[in-house]
């Protein structure tokens, strides 16, 4: 074979192979457009996409280049999809190199630029011809941001409050995903909390949750710029709004990012030592806020609610003695720091000074105001009805009654029971119902029945011609309890769960799921209604030894029993409940207005 013919053989070859070559990668594309579309924009079809541009970009002949471009196009939206701004942005701008009259991905750049903040990228791309409104709204968020830094480095007589309507108003509508602009609402907010703080209270707390928000968005956005952010999201969790959890994990994430970041590796030492504190006083304050503040009767979900499963003793205990540090840091405190207590609320304090230049201004922070409460209900609980910490309580928002235990008590030791009553009546249908509280108030009932036994014989018989009316109303189901349903799954225990438990279940899913505490975003306010109903249907029918004996032997009973009871259309039994709470506290003994 002569050279030219051994040449034209090669030539021919070479080109079957690349003609092989392109047919394989149209045929890729193809299939992956068809994932695509039968699967949606998935992580998996993603990966399809990555691996296709990385053989779509090493193969020797390329593609045609509009190809190439939607293929690039297609990727970015998955992207966009699965919330991947950064890589979206890259991907639209290598499909515009690859064909730069593909209208619909431009239009997606310039949108993203635009609300990233990455304005000299729009004009290095774009004129002002191509899009004049986006240059318009550039010129209009400029002037506006540089009004704000002026007020920030005190070059101007703006308020915290116009400080934040410039932003809230001019910037963030416009550049949603750039964290400068969090950035300074976050500094805003920090200005206007600290005229409010010891002032406003429900104001300051509204800002508190801004402040939260923000770091929670800067982090999102720029995730390892800067790790001292981390340490001071995690202060505000915690001394702000009490939230240990999260203030954990916040510090947990910056660790994740460098194990040897000290402010964080020290806020975490800080943490395990005293999460024996940490964790009960979270859902401590938690617990607090809904019988003394929230406005809903919860009735005879409050025994459930009640932490007295914790031992207050022991807490109370570790509230008093010494605090336990490595001798190094030990010798750094200041000599008025001795206790556990006193050290968090020096810790809270430094929070204070560094923040709002003012360390007492701790003492109107959630962290600290909740911290008193605890230590002095853990002593009253504890057999220590005087203890230094209730004299701390702040009630401007209202009584705290652990705090007045002590001079009830001795009022009732007196025989001033007109006194201790009156000062009783004070507090919430919600604190009524504590165990605290029924304690005092059954003495005061059994003073009541000797003094007035005439009275009470009238009253008796008017309770009896109540009682036959509520036995007869009895008759009626009130509520209809489903015994295909899993109440031991709703509530989160296990099937043999004895009393104690089933409170602890049903406390601990009500502070998860009520209303004014749910922190998910993945439940509608119809789902989380739904959802509470479930938890009290569950709770209604485990706590009650009869209703709970009845669904166990209903959903233990082998199918065809001849066992009767009601049934809905569907042949499923139902197990009717009935709880009056007026009826239950009179027959204890009580005889005040619900």
């Amino acid at each position: 074979m002569n050279l030219s013919m051994r040449t034209f053989v090669l030539s021919f070859i070479l080109l079957c192979a690349t003609a092989w070559a392109q047919e394989s990668l149209s045929l890729r594309i193809r299939e992956t457009q068809d994932l695509l579309l039968s699967q949606g924009p998935t992580s998996s079809v993603l990966d399809s996409y990555d691996s296709l541009v990385a053989d779509i970009e090493s193969a020797e002949e390329k593609l045609d280049m509009a190809v190439i471009a939607q293929v690039y196009y297609k990727k970015a939206l998955v992207e966009l999809s699965l919330s991947k701004i950064s890589p979206a942005v890259s991907d639209l701008i290598k499909t515009l190199d690859y064909d730069p009259t593909l209208a619909p991905a431009s239009s997606k750049l310039l949108e993203l630029l635009l609300e990233r903040g990455q304005f000299g990228e729009i004009r290095s791309r774009f004129s002002t011809k191509d899009a004049p409104d986006v240059f318009a709204k550039m010129d209009m968020w400029t002037q506006q941001y540089e009004k704000v830094e002026q007020y920030l480095a005190d070059k101007s007589r703006m308020s915290p409050e116009e400080c934040l309507e410039v932003v809230n108003q001019y910037l963030i509508p416009v550049t949603p995903l750039f964290h400068s602009v969090y950035n300074l609402h976050l500094q805003c907010s920090k200005k206007r909390v600290a005229t409010l703080l010891g002032k406003d209270g429900d104001s300051a707390d509204l800002y508190f949750k801004d402040i939260i928000g923000d770091y929670s968005k800067i982090l999102k956005l720029q995730p390892q710029k800067n790790l001292e952010l981390y340490n001071e999201f995690a202060q505000y969790a915690l001394f702000t709004e009490n939230l240990f959890s999260e203030s954990w994990n916040v510090v947990k994430s910056c660790l994740r990012i460098n194990n040897d970041f000290k402010s964080c590796a020290d806020l975490s030492k800080t943490f395990s030592r005293l999460q024996g504190i940490f964790k009960p006083l979270e859902e401590y304050s938690q617990v607090s806020e809904m019988l003394y503040f929230v406005k809903e009767d919860l009735r005879d979900k409050v025994e459930a609610l009640e932490m007295d499963d914790l031992d207050y003793k022991d807490i109370y205990n570790i509230f008093e003695s010494p605090v336990k540090l490595p001798k190094r840091e030990a010798a750094k405190l200041p000599r008025s720091v001795k206790s556990s207590y006193d050290y968090l609320i020096w810790k809270a304090q430094q929070f204070a000074q560094s923040e709002f230049h003012d360390q007492t201004t701790s003492s109107a922070l959630k962290f600290v105001q909740d911290l008193n409460k605890f230590a002095c209900e853990a002593g009253v609980r504890s057999g220590h009805a005087k203890n230094k910490f209730c004299k701390l309580v702040n009630e401007n928002e209202g009584l705290f009654l652990p705090k007045h235990l002590a001079k009830i008590d001795e009022l009732l030791q007196k025989n001033k029971f007109s006194e201790a009553k009156e000062l009783l009546l004070k507090f919430n249908k919600n604190v009524r119902r504590t165990a605290l509280f029924k304690e005092r108030w059954s003495a005061i009932e059994r003073f009541q029945q000797r003094q007035q036994h005439q009275h009470q014989q009238q009253q008796f018989h008017r309770q009896q011609q109540q009682r036959q009316r509520q036995r007869q109303q009895r008759h009626e189901p009130q509520h209809q309890h489903d015994p295909s349903k899993d109440y031991y799954k709703i509530l989160d225990i296990p099937k043999d769960a004895d009393e104690k438990t089933i409170k602890k279940g049903y406390r601990t899913q009500t502070l998860k799921y009520h209303p004014d505490k749910y922190k998910g975003k993945d439940l509608s306010e119809k789902e989380i209604e739904t959802k509470m109903q479930e938890i009290n249907e569950a709770y209604e029918v485990l706590s009650n030894p009869q209703s709970k004996a009845d669904y166990d032997n209903r959903n233990h009973r082998p199918q065809g029993s001849g066992r009767h009871g009601s049934r809905n259309n569907g042949g499923r039994e139902f197990v009717n409940v009935q709880f009056n709470p007026q009826d239950f506290f009179r027959q204890q003994g009580f005889h005040f207005e619900f």
